[in-house]
């Protein structure tokens, strides 16, 4: 054996510690055997075999881990992702219907702040003597009793409560923006919001209202968009003012439901926009309603109140002022109606599992709603939506914790959760979906079962 193979057996073990040292790149051979292992003594430099370097094995990658099938989506690995996002179109119209029954619950709740609260506050809301608005700058003879802003009316006497804002009434012939159903200036005719080419006056027609309960032979009725409500209240018991016999005639949100000419003179002013601090309810009858408001009976005028004892209703409900308003819901009905892309469409009829008391719903007890049927599907896809189970619960946000002159925000109040079940069937795939709602999210969480 040579003196280079000599060293190069003997001695490599001495190298590697004088040069980068052992376990920097690998170990050295220590068999001492003449060729060794090909290994890294972590020596600097380029690695050149031709040299008798020793270089590096690149190791050969690790294989890439198997994706986790989407718990979201079950069975429906043949299904590609396309073909299943095309036919899980249809769940957003499902989505936008169960938001109904959401809605349906802030109606609700809403109803019952009225009719508790609201109320209340009206009732010490004082009446403006000119129940007009008329602040045209030139107008002298003019009593009518309407909302007429134009700068040069000159209409004598003119009697239309109207609100209109031509800039020279008074021998107005556009069938215009008027919309007062009483208007008597020559030519007028139309009691309407016209819009059409005939309107000269340059105004445009007021903004569609709000919608809102209305009230009509013991019904409280509501439209909002593809939602249809209808509440209507019994006693639990006989009562002075209504049996559970038949719905209660007359409408719990009317100061007039329980005083005759109910009026309010203010003995201690608030600032501004706030209610006045104190004052005197006038009136000059009762009717078999009063009990409701927590007010003494038999009720003499004018009868004091306190803003701050009269609008706090923890207050009220604390003591039994409330205790004969037993009224219950008779088989509330929520229809919603919601039209998705493609013309996929979706309406179901639902109504909460058990009637509330009006007390209950101010103080938002929780309610669970039952869907009794839906229909529904898109048919440009051949696909037909079918109810199978849900569990849909609503908790109001209780309006005695809310002293004035705070009110609920009626958009974003209460809790909505649950889950709601259907079959689709047709269109790309069958499968049945789950979307689960969680309080604080908008948008559900959506399971897929491909069948």
């Amino acid at each position: 054996m040579d003196w280079a193979k000599r060293l190069h057996a003997k001695e490599w073990l001495l190298l590697c510690f004088l040069g980068a040292g052992c376990g920097q790149g690998g170990c050295c051979d220590l068999t001492g055997g003449e060729e060794p292992e090909p290994i890294s003594c972590g020596i600097s430099g380029p690695c050149d075999e031709a040299d008798g370097d020793v270089c590096d094995v690149e190791p050969e990658p690790e294989p890439e881990p198997e994706p986790e099938p989407d718990p979201t989506q079950v069975g429906c690995e043949a299904v590609g992702p396309g073909t299943l996002a095309e036919a899980t179109e249809v769940l957003d119209t499902v989505h936008e219907a169960v938001q109904g029954m959401r809605r349906a619950g802030n109606w609700r709740e809403r109803l019952a702040w009225e009719s508790v609260a609201q109320v209340r506050r009206t009732l010490m809301t004082p009446v403006v003597e000119d129940p007009g608005s008329d602040t045209d700058a030139t107008d002298g003879a003019d009593t009518d009793p309407g909302s007429d802003t134009d700068a040069g009316d000159t209409d004598a006497g003119g009697t239309d409560p109207g609100f209109d804002t031509d800039a020279t009434d008074g021998a107005d012939t556009d069938p215009g923006s008027d919309t007062d159903a009483g208007d008597t200036d020559a030519g007028e005719t139309d009691p309407g919001s016209d819009t059409d080419a005939g309107d000269t006056d340059g105004e445009p027609d007021p903004p569609p209202g709000e919608p809102g309960w209305t009230f009509e032979a013991g019904e409280y009725a509501l439209v909002d968009g593809g939602l249809a409500l209808d509440a209507r209240w019994r006693t639990t018991e006989p009562t002075d003012f209504g049996s559970p016999a038949a719905p209660l005639d007359a409408d719990l949100r009317d100061p007039a439901t329980y005083l005759v000419d109910p009026g309010f003179v203010v003995t201690e002013d608030g600032m501004p926009p706030l209610l006045p601090r104190a004052g005197d309810v006038t009136f000059t009858g009762t009717t078999p309603y009063v009990p409701l408001l927590g007010l003494p009976d038999p009720l003499e005028a004018p009868y004091s109140v306190v803003r701050a004892e009269f609008l706090d209703l923890s207050i009220v409900f604390d003591d039994d002022a409330f205790s004969s308003l037993k009224l219950v819901e008779d088989e509330t009905r929520a229809s919603v109606s919601a039209l998705g892309q493609d013309a996929a469409w979706i309406s179901l009829e639902a109504a909460p599992d058990e009637s509330s008391t009006l007390w209950q719903l101010f103080v938002g007890t929780l309610s669970r709603w039952t869907v009794s049927s839906l229909e529904g599907g898109s048919p440009s896809k051949g696909q037909t939506v079918t109810f199978t189970d849900a569990r849909i619960f609503y908790q109001g946000v209780g309006g005695d914790q809310l002293p004035y002159p705070n009110e609920p925000n009626f958009a974003v109040s209460g809790q909505f959760y649950g889950w709601f079940e259907v079959a689709v069937d047709g269109g790309p795939v069958n499968y049945d979906a789950r979307l689960e709602y969680v309080i604080g999210v908008d948008q559900p969480e959506v399971t897929i079962q491909c069948r």
